[in-house]
């Protein structure tokens, strides 16, 4: 085996997922001045603790001696860490902005009851006090409805004013703040009126208030956000609470103690951008008062849950302790399709390895109960894997080790599509060598892990090109077979075709399942078994409809399911396929230009390009000018899919262009969540990277539905060995 880099990063410095958005961050003037003074800000505040171990970065690492005095510290060192600053500022720019983007969709911004003027805000925010927001707003209403001024209520009889704010407790007290408050403004100003607030600067304003009885860090932040309208955060409990829990600025070093409102208000006026700190505010207290609770929060009902430290270590936890679970590891991982599947049929997968950064990242994101070490960027090759992958089994055996070896080389499109010739032989390309390919004996390296760990069965998934491609007079599954055989196992070839297990595509992928030689024969044919056919309209109904470049990236769920439950129940329903999500993630078109939006909108479902200009032809007499392509060498370079009917092939290539996946009722390419759709994956399952990564990790995946059917077999034979080992 080859030496190579395993890499291992803790998912604490993956930045949450961040690449989740697709488009490259672009920065306003008001961010970078944000980025920039954060930066500084950062940098003085690590100076002063010396706290820079608590920041995850090679500069500053290298700092941490030098840092003790600050003569030792060069400019070079100072602008390098600053720079290093800036590129972690950008990151946590990009999911804070993800985060209230989903936070918006799961509460919107709501309205706290809170008013647009100052003095009006200042007696509501006194009447809140322990109290519910309903029992506030009444109150405050009561009272509006019962004086004419405010200068009436600062000088009404207190018991007056308490019978008018009964029930929600703590009434005299709310009683004193309230009109000795208002006897202040009064005694500042000789009256009160808001345009005597006019003049006064936030900051002015903001001391004034704290000198107010009742009036603390947090309520005068308050006061100013919604009746200024300033860029401030109040740090409430609730969002103190929930930032702790997603941890967001751990990396930074801050963690707030929920006791010193002002230290965490002044720290999260730095570190949250200006434009988002209201919105972001009112849905954090939101998130806090319905899910994120101090004691039990509700964690799998939070949208935010794969994004937060919080839950993801409670996941780990979870999963360490679990040692009862029939044991998986998954090779060429990806995105986590195959993982996903057979984690649905029992399996827990303890140990995932792949190459791709986008796909890990994708992968570490939708299964946060995956250890840090047991997600690994890195070739199969590496020398040290092995011993990586016996330290994460910890003495437990391996029950099955599947992997999908990249296929492209197996792949029957392009220069490896077969020609025949008058004899009958087979050539694949004119300069195409399979031997020479080496992806095509990444498997070898996955077949010498399963001689180290002794798994009770492997399963090797590929393309149907791989029975078809040859290496010393044998094709390549022979190939595997043998060296297979010689590790003890026996074998057999199955092929699966996806629309038979439900999925809504035709694609059929071979499996070639090793069983030890102490293992029993799983009951493969059950595999064979045909469903009913979904159909695209199964899987899209209830999608928002789009045009060309539309959508958003992050967007609320439609209400489409109401519609036909008929249609809900054949596919989204019975693989749960919505995934219990209001938030709908990648539902994006492509730009198309002006002739390929013509050429679409001509086309009919089912219909491919040498089929559309035969019949344009003979409808118009001529080629239309939108047609610029051979028929005889893009025969199917267009295709419409039908809406009545399974889609073709989800593959890789759409990340170049979608031409030959025309949505079958609307003009444009399919986006990725509905390509996602297709190849089964759940809505809540969210894909990081560019769109182009997008649609190569969700083409190269192995079906979730096709994964855990195949997982329920393995399982059942497991379970049925067990069983009779216990009965003897």
């Amino acid at each position: 085996m080859a030496q190579a880099n395993t890499k291992y990063i803790p998912y604490y410095h993956t930045d949450h997922g961040v690449e989740i958005l697709p488009q490259r961050l672009e920065l306003t003037r008001e961010e970078r001045r944000w980025r920039k003074d954060t930066s500084s800000f950062l940098w003085e505040r690590n100076r002063s603790l010396n706290a820079l171990s608590q920041i995850s970065n090679n500069t500053l690492k290298e700092l941490r001696t030098p840092y003790h005095t600050s003569s030792s510290v060069t400019s070079k060192d100072k602008k390098n860490t600053l720079r290093e600053l800036r590129e972690q500022l950008n990151a946590t720019l990009q999911i804070l902005r993800i985060v209230n983007e989903i936070l918006k969709v799961q509460y919107d911004s709501p309205d706290w009851g809170n008013q647009p003027h100052i003095i009006d805000e200042l007696v509501f925010i006194l009447l809140t006090r322990r109290s519910k927001i309903e029992d506030a707003i009444r109150q405050l209403k009561i009272i509006r409805e019962t004086y004419t001024t405010w200068v009436e209520v600062a000088h009404t009889l207190p018991d007056k004013l308490k019978t008018l704010i009964m029930g929600g407790g703590l009434e005299d007290a709310k009683v004193k703040y309230i009109q000795e408050s208002l006897q202040r403004i009064l005694q500042k100003f000789g009256r009160i009126d808001e345009n005597d607030f006019v003049g006064i600067s936030n900051e002015q304003l903001y001391e004034f208030l704290l000198e107010l009885p009742g009036v603390g860090p947090k309520s005068s932040a308050c006061i100013l956000m919604y009746a200024r309208n300033a860029d401030i955060f109040p740090a409430d409990t609730h969002c103190i609470r929930v930032l702790n829990r997603l941890g967001f600025f751990k990396k930074f070093g801050f963690e707030w103690d929920q006791a010193n409102h002002k230290q965490a208000e002044k720290d999260l006026l730095q570190l949250i951008p200006p434009h988002i700190r209201s919105d972001l505010h009112r849905n954090l207290l939101a998130l806090g008062r319905e899910l994120c609770k101090q004691d039990k929060p509700l964690c799998e009902q939070c949208e935010l849950r794969k994004f937060c430290n919080h839950y993801r270590q409670q996941q780990q936890d979870r999963h360490a302790t679990d040692r009862d679970a029939y044991i998986a590891i998954d090779m060429f991982c990806g995105a986590g399709g195959f993982s996903l599947g057979l984690r649905r049929a029992g399996f827990k997968v303890i140990a995932a390895v792949d190459n791709s950064p986008d796909a890990i990242r994708t992968y570490r994101l939708n299964h946060p109960d995956m250890p840090d070490d047991a997600v690994i960027e890195g070739d199969v090759r590496d020398i040290g894997l092995v011993e990586k992958l016996c330290r994460l089994l910890n003495g437990r055996d391996l029950d099955l080790l599947v992997g999908g070896p990249p296929c492209q080389g197996f792949s029957m499109m392009g220069n490896r599509v077969p020609h025949k010739f008058e004899n009958g032989n087979k050539k694949f390309g004119t300069h195409y060598n399979f031997a020479e390919d080496e992806r095509n004996h990444l498997f070898e390296a996955m077949i010498e892990i399963a001689k180290e760990l002794n798994p009770r069965y492997v399963v090797i998934e590929n393309v149907p090109g791989l029975g078809s491609a040859e290496i010393e007079e044998k094709s390549y599954a022979e190939h595997i077979a043998e060296m297979l055989g010689a590790c003890k196992y026996r074998t057999e070839v199955i092929r699966l075709e996806a629309v038979n297990l439900g999925i809504p595509q035709k694609r059929h992928r071979y499996f070639i399942v090793g069983i030890y030689e102490t293992e029993q024969r799983p009951n493969l044919e059950a595999l064979l078994k045909e469903n009913e056919t979904t159909t695209l309209e199964h899987a899209l109904y209830d999608l928002p409809e789009l045009s060309a470049s539309d959508g958003n990236w992050i967007a609320r769920h439609t209400n489409g399911l109401a519609q036909d439950v008929e249609l809900y129940s054949q596919y989204l329903d019975r693989f749960d396929i919505r995934g219990n999500t209001r938030v709908l993630f990648s539902h994006v078109s492509r730009f198309h230009n002006a002739d390929d939006l013509e050429l679409y909108s001509n086309l009919g479902q089912g219909e491919t390009y040498q089929q559309l200009v035969e019949r344009l032809i003979k409808e118009r007499g001529e080629k239309p000018s939108f047609t610029k392509y051979a028929t005889k060498n893009f025969k199917d370079k267009y295709y419409r899919l039908e809406w009545c009917g399974p889609s073709k092939t989800i593959v890789s290539h759409l990340h170049k262009d979608g031409n030959s996946f025309v949505h079958p009722r609307q003009t444009r390419s399919i986006s990725v969540r509905e390509a996602a759709r297709i190849q089964s994956f759940p809505d809540n399952y969210i894909f990081c990277g560019s769109r182009g990564s997008q649609f190569i990790q969700i083409g190269n995946a192995v079906p979730p539905i096709m994964a855990e059917a195949i997982g329920q077999v393995l399982i059942k034979s497991l379970i049925g060995q067990q069983n009779e080992n216990e009965n003897e």
